[in-house]
């Protein structure tokens, strides 16, 4: 019976070098996604601080509207599934 060629110390070297060439770009790949999470994270946050001023100054109205715009939406598609239900 034929065994493996290579030794298990030939392994645990080749498995080293293995980790030593792909674990640098998976971590430089994990730091370039928290990057971009926290430039996203910078960018909402601004945003928000922009639509903050711009509500205090110009009033609200426009976010009253789309909140009841969003509730009677709400409650056609409530009464619709009930009435369509008998």
């Amino acid at each position: 019976m034929a065994t493996w060629p290579i030794s298990y110390s030939h392994y645990i070297i080749m498995t080293i070098i293995v980790y030593l060439i792909l674990v640098p770009d998976v971590v430089l790949l994990y730091l370039k996604q928290q990057m971009t999470l926290v430039k996203a994270q910078a960018g909402v946050k601004n945003n928000m601080r922009r639509m903050n001023k711009s509500i205090i100054q110009n009033g609200s109205n426009h976010v009253l509207h789309v909140v009841l715009f969003a509730l009677f939406c709400f409650f056609v598609v409530y009464f619709w599934s009930k009435i369509s239900r008998r």
